[in-house]
């Protein structure tokens, strides 16, 4: 944080006064100077999380071949987080302000503030300062946050009619959904008193009405290389109180070649509608260093491609060829507004899934199952810091964009003087892989054994996050993206006692495909390989013990080329055991 410095601070020595007056740019005006405030020690906070829930839920037969279930449900969280060592922003100012009075004490320069109880602080030197001045200027926060979901629904099942190759089953459902949220920070949170960005309450609910309708046909059964094949659909119909109406469906095929292997392929259309966070999170202040792509002096560092929509747009917008912000505007972080966006839509998934199903007869208790799967989404919601807003406001081929409406500029001067970090329906994403999997069971005098690989082949990831082809950002491989994971668990039974040894693996990774030498000395990430032991035992029907080891040989997460562990991907806290208890009452 900065602060003014007079030299008539009554906290400076004669010699310090003097080299304070010696920087001043005229006298009076007084220097900038910076403070890490660590006297007042680390920003620490606690949340306390209340959960409730209750559901209700009948089933039963309509006839020998349909049967109904029905439920209401309503939860609700509440989440109390309170942040310690909080210094509110406009006391600090007036308690570092100070001079002597006619008696020689240090006082608050300000009277209004004194009024107000301002005490000195003296932050020149290390914990030196009052601990009266320092309870004044400091102080905790709480924000209380809830969530409540109602739904209820109800649904069918049964068989339509009866075709050559087995009946037409079916189900039927209707269902209603109400979430709300509501968070209310604390007073000087709200005001922007604290050090912090100003935070609003948030208050935000929908509600959506879905209904349903499943079918399984079977086409063909008990011919040549067809043991059965059937037809399955699926197609649910929703009503968004924000986002409008829309449609998902599926449609599969499963085709049963004989008793060892069995194909599908499912071809579907999913969709995601925004959360509440994302519709109606409130306004929270934030700053960013600017460029203004309108300007004269920024021209020679616009990508070419989009130069001429840039001159264009500026133009449409009645901006002056000769634009040029003032040195203000320029040696200032730009005040504006993360916030919610009540017009977004929904997300949209075209999915598809090849694969097969093999339990080889000859083997018990032996299977492989292989799936091909790609997920191409579009409207994906993503956001957008103030520098971006104006680049792909001005380098979009009209003003008619989702980013231009986040930006204000003052009509006379033209300059920047608001811009909104809202979620725009702006992203589309591409992920594609393969799941391979393998089982295998045994019995034997000494005990039951299983064994079970999953492994997943990342064929293609990437994400756009504008539209603009110079914005596909292609992550395979990449850290957050490995090309192969894989998890093989080997379990083992005897009686009363089980345990499960896990490996998990994560194939070697770069920090980025986009890397050059001139970024870093390195770029590649080693792979990685963790394992760990659980085990429990029985010891009545309601009484268990559990006992464990994870990350048995304390594997370190591999030396990252960046500065933090990532946590996220590997195991940063090393071999730990565990024990437990459970008891059924």
């Amino acid at each position: 944080m900065n602060f003014k410095l007079h030299e008539d601070n009554g906290f400076l020595s004669p010699e310090a006064a003097a080299l304070v007056a010696a920087g001043e740019s005229k006298p009076g005006a007084g220097v900038t100077l910076g403070y890490l405030a660590s006297d007042f020690g680390n920003r620490k906070y606690s949340q306390e999380r209340t959960t409730a829930r209750v559901a209700l839920g009948f089933e039963g037969a309509i006839s020998e071949n349909w049967t109904y279930d029905a439920y209401a449900t309503v939860g609700h969280v509440q989440a109390d987080t309170e942040w310690y060592g909080e210094m509110f922003e406009q006391r600090f100012y007036d308690a570092v302000d100070t001079v002597k009075d006619d008696n020689g004490d240090v006082v608050c320069r300000s009277e209004s503030a004194r009024d107000n109880g301002c005490l000195p602080l003296n932050v020149f030197g290390r914990s030196i300062f009052d601990k009266e001045a320092y309870d004044w200027v400091s102080t905790d926060a709480i924000r209380r946050s809830s969530i409540t979901q109602s739904a209820l629904g109800a649904s069918v099942s049964g068989d339509l009619f009866e075709l050559p190759a087995g009946f037409v089953s079916s189900a039927f459902s209707l269902e209603y959904r109400k979430e709300q949220a509501d968070t209310l920070p604390d007073p000087a949170m709200r005001e922007g008193l604290l050090f912090n960005n100003q935070s609003q309450p948030l208050k935000g609910e929908f509600d959506v009405t879905e209904a349903s309708a499943e079918l399984s046909i079977p086409l063909l059964s008990d011919i040549t290389l067809v043991q059965d094949l059937t037809l399955e659909t699926a197609f649910r119909y929703m009503d968004y109180s924000t986002s409008g109406s829309d449609t998902a469906w599926k449609v599969g095929l499963n085709w049963a070649v004989f008793d060892d292997l069995r194909v599908r392929l499912n071809r579907s259309k999913s969709v995601r509608a925004p959360n509440i966070g994302d519709l109606y999170s409130p306004p929270g202040q934030t700053f960013r260093s600017m460029k203004d792509y309108c300007a004269t002096s920024y021209r020679n560092q616009i990508n070419p491609e989009y130069l001429d929509n840039v001159l264009a747009n500026c133009a449409a917008q009645g901006i002056p060829t000769d634009f040029e912000p003032s040195q203000e505007w320029y040696g200032s972080t730009r005040p504006g507004f993360i916030v919610g966006n009540e017009d977004l839509q929904n997300e949209v998934a075209d999915d598809i899934t090849i694969g097969f199903v093999y339990t080889p007869s000859y083997i018990e208790n032996l299977s492989f199952t292989v799936d091909y799967w790609k997920f191409d989404m579009k409207n994906v919601i993503n956001s957008f810091t103030g520098p971006d807003v104006v680049k792909y406001c001005y380098q979009s081929s009209t003003l008619d964009n989702p980013f231009c409406p986040l930006l204000e500029r003052d009509p006379n001067t033209h300059e920047i003087t608001n811009y909104y970090e809202k979620p725009v329906n702006s992203a589309t994403s591409i992920t594609s892989g393969v799941d391979i999997e393998a089982n295998y069971k045994f019995e034997s005098s000494f005990g039951d054994w299983g064994f079970r690989l999953f492994s997943t082949y990342l064929e293609e990831r990437s994400f756009n996050s504008t539209g603009f082809a110079e914005d596909v950002v292609k992550e395979t491989g990449e850290q957050e993206r490995p090309r192969w994971r894989h998890r093989f668990t080997t379990d083992y039974t005897y009686g009363d006692f089980s345990a499960v040894l896990t490996a998990n693996y994560r194939s070697n990774t770069v920090l980025s495909n986009d890397w050059s030498p001139n970024q870093n000395n390195y770029n590649d990430i080693p792979s990685y390989i963790t394992f760990d032991l659980t085990s429990r035992y029985n010891i009545t029907d309601a009484l268990q013990v559990r006992a464990g080891i994870l990350n048995m040989f304390d594997e370190t997460p591999p030396r990252q080329p960046g500065v933090y562990n990532q946590g996220a991907y590997y195991d940063i806290l090393g071999q730990r055991i565990t024990v437990g208890v459970n008891y059924k009452f």
